[in-house]
Order: C-alpha cells, then sequence, then structure tokens
C-alpha cells in the first residue's frame, strides 16, 4: 500500500527532526490501520479507506502529523484530491490515493 510508504518515510523523517539517536531513527516506524468496509474486506471500486495512523508518542499531532504529513501527501502525484482537514472532535485529514 503506498500509503503505507508515506507513512514509513515521514515517521523516520520525524524522528530525524526530533533529533532522535541514529539508533532509534533506524527502528522508528508508524502502523496504518484499515477499518471499515476496506477492514472487513467489504468493500467497492467507489468505498473510501478508513485508517488509522498509530505513531510513536515523539510526534505531534499538529506539527508532525497536520502540518508534515499533510505536506508530504499533498506533493504525491498519486494523491488525487485533497479534502483537507474535517473539523471533528476525532482530529482526521482526508486524501484520494490512486491505487
Amino acid at each position: 500500500m503506498k500509503f503505507k510508504q508515506v507513512v514509513s518515510s515521514w515517521i523516520k523523517k520525524g524522528a530525524w527532526n526530533h533529533r532522535l539517536p541514529k539508533c532509534l531513527i533506524c527502528i522508528t516506524s508508524a502502523t496504518v490501520l484499515t477499518f471499515g468496509s476496506y477492514g472487513l474486506g467489504v468493500h467497492s471500486p467507489k468505498s473510501d479507506i478508513d485508517a488509522l495512523c498509530v505513531a510513536p508518542l515523539f510526534t505531534s499531532m499538529v506539527e508532525d502529523f497536520f502540518v508534515r504529513l499533510h505536506g508530504m501527501l499533498e506533493r504525491r502525484p498519486e494523491v488525487m484530491a485533497d479534502q483537507g482537514l474535517v473539523p471533528s472532535p476525532e482530529e482526521e485529514m482526508r486524501r484520494k490515493f490512486s491505487i
């Protein structure tokens, strides 16, 4: 999944930005979990993919997630539409990827 690759790159850059030691940057990772119809395997070509990004404690919701990851996604050619941030109690970003 392309999104997992983007998240992996993002978290390594985030670890570097937070000045973690090189030995920790090498092993730093984030996980992307899918749920909803996609996670259950009952999706269609027009379905969205609900995904949850689980990141280490050193990451910041605002700076790392909404600024840095948002910027990385914005620059990707496979991101077809930027629906921006969705105001909700659970902070979320909406993106469309070509798979």
